[in-house]
């Protein structure tokens, strides 16, 4: 049999326990999406971010080569060019060497910075030393017209700026791992208005260092469990954890590794499609954004990658559900705590009427005074109270009943006593009745036997001498007589019935005799019977 402290801890851990586990579970599958969509939304932000700061600074570069194309210096070396001022031009030179080389050292991510003529000789050239940047001596300067940045920035119009790809610097082949890469800007540049049009009279060009772009901006945030990759269209590795795998492509070491070798077909195709995105692969999360470099051809680009391993994504959810998972414990424990206190509280009175109950039921009420102490104002102490009360009237009830009970007892002795005594008295008075009637029925038997027989003798005798109306008078004497015989009979049977004792006593039958003698005379005249009676009967 449940006990209620169960039934009430059963039915209140069921009502609370099972809507947080519900709400729980709904709750965790609810929180499971949301830090999952966060966390990935977080992560493709990241490499956004990247990719807007590669746009950023690469429109910097932009901006940085437009002004120098249109600096008062340049312009004076490329009038004096043209009107072949040699004292000018010298002067201009070194004017505009000094302007290449303070705008290389403020700025510090400039391997060269160069002027060359439509002819494709260099005519200034800054490099940038490992200390601070330097004027390249005139006989260092050298012949370009027959590369390629040249040949395109040359074809340019006015305003327009020409970005290489990424590529490595042949005349500055790094030896060291990370071997020396550049992107290369160049705008073409114009001298003034002469006969109404503008002549070209050359190309700025600016070798930027990589390194920057590739080390400061896109690996330059480490974040744990976080590989960035940059690609071009063609899936060549431009940056890459393992820098074996760096410059696969013809233009670069020809190692042929590419992104393709590394991804199935269809992740690759995705991946170089020039979309945005991102995609689990392989328990990576992968985030794959374009970088469109050059403002001029929207089809040349590069592709930023990142990836991520799915555990670190679901870190935060396995570090949500062990403290989901705690808080629940807690949260049960405690209400389990809690239920059992509750249930205990509710049923401590509960219990003390139980066992006042069993113990009135068990006890005489006259001979206990039971009493319940109420500990809450509630229900409980007013059916605590209640209960004292019925125990009080109870008990005085029963005393009452006691009392009664007594008291009639007592009557019922008396009434009882009175009762034996008319019984006795109407016993005596039924056993005189008896013996009366009985005796009187004896007394009447004698004279109606009698008048039978004389009667009869009557009839016998003078039967002659009776006209019909005297025999019918005698005929309906002797009727009558055999009825009262009847009665008499009848009587004395009745009288037989629980008689089943008798009052023997002396009696004289001597007397007896000649009483029965007497009564039977008449007959035994008639019949001349002669009866002797002796003396000294017993």
């Amino acid at each position: 049999m449940f006990k209620i402290r169960d039934k009430i801890l059963v039915t209140f851990l069921s009502v609370v326990i099972i809507p947080i586990i519900i709400t729980g579970t709904f709750f965790g599958i609810y929180m499971t999406k949301v830090l999952r969509r966060d966390k990935i939304v977080e992560f493709h932000q990241s490499t956004k971010s990247k990719s807007e700061k590669v746009i950023y600074f690469m429109r910097s570069i932009e901006n940085d080569i437009i002004s120098l194309g249109n600096n008062v210096f340049l312009l004076n070396l490329i009038e004096a060019i043209r009107s072949n001022d040699t004292e000018q031009i010298g002067s201009c030179k070194f004017e505009v060497g000094n302007l290449f080389r303070m705008f290389s050292e403020s700025r510090g991510i400039y391997d060269q910075i160069r002027y060359i003529d439509k002819s494709g000789q260099e005519i200034v050239r800054v490099n940038a030393g490992q200390e601070y940047a330097y004027i390249v001596p005139p006989e260092e300067l050298r012949d370009k017209s027959h590369r390629y940045y040249f040949k395109k920035a040359l074809k340019l119009k006015e305003g327009d700026v020409y970005v290489s790809s990424l590529d490595l610097n042949r005349e500055q082949r790094g030896t060291g791992p990370d071997h020396n890469t550049v992107l290369r800007y160049a705008i073409p540049v114009f001298d003034s208005i002469k006969d109404g049009k503008k002549q070209n009279r050359g190309i700025i060009a600016l070798n930027v260092q990589a390194y920057f772009l590739l080390k400061n901006i896109l690996t330059s945030e480490y974040k744990k469990g976080v590989n960035s990759y940059l690609l071009d269209k063609e899936g060549f590795y431009l940056l890459h954890p393992d820098i074996t795998k760096q410059w696969g492509g013809q233009s670069g070491l020809n190692t042929g590794k590419n992104l393709k070798n590394d991804f199935p077909q269809e992740i690759s195709s995705l991946f170089l499609s020039g979309q945005s995105g991102n995609k689990l692969v392989d328990k990576q999360f992968v985030n794959f954004i374009p970088i469109h470099f050059n403002p001029l051809d929207n089809e040349r680009y590069w592709i930023l990658l990142e990836s991520l391993p799915k555990s670190i994504i679901y870190s935060s959810i396995y570090t949500f559900y062990v403290i989901l998972g705690v808080l629940a414990v807690f949260l049960i424990t405690g209400v389990v705590i809690a239920a059992f206190v509750f249930s205990r509280k509710l049923t401590r009175p509960l219990n003390a009427l139980v066992k006042g109950v069993t113990t009135i039921a068990e006890h005489d009420l006259d001979e206990l005074d039971y009493h319940i102490t109420a500990t809450s104002n509630d229900e409980i102490a007013f059916l605590t109270f209640s209960f004292n009360k019925m125990v009080y009237n109870l008990g005085k009830a029963r005393r009452k009943l006691l009392d009664y009970a007594l008291n009639l007892e007592k009557k019922v002795d008396h009434k009882t006593e009175e009762v034996l005594e008319k019984a006795d008295e109407l016993k005596k008075i039924n056993e005189e009745l008896e013996d009366f009637v009985y005796i009187i029925s004896h007394d009447l038997k004698e004279p109606l036997f009698a008048i039978e027989g004389h009667t009869s003798r009557l009839l016998k005798t003078h039967k002659d001498a009776l006209d019909d109306k005297g025999k019918f008078y005698i005929n309906r004497t002797k009727v009558n007589i055999e009825k009262m015989s009847l009665k008499i009979n009848e009587i004395m049977e009745v009288l037989k019935v629980g008689r089943v004792t008798y009052d023997l006593k002396s009696n004289d039958s001597g007397a007896i005799v000649r009483e029965v003698v007497s009564a039977l005379e008449s007959k035994i005249g008639e019949n001349k019977i002669n009866v002797s009676i002796q003396d000294n009967l017993p």
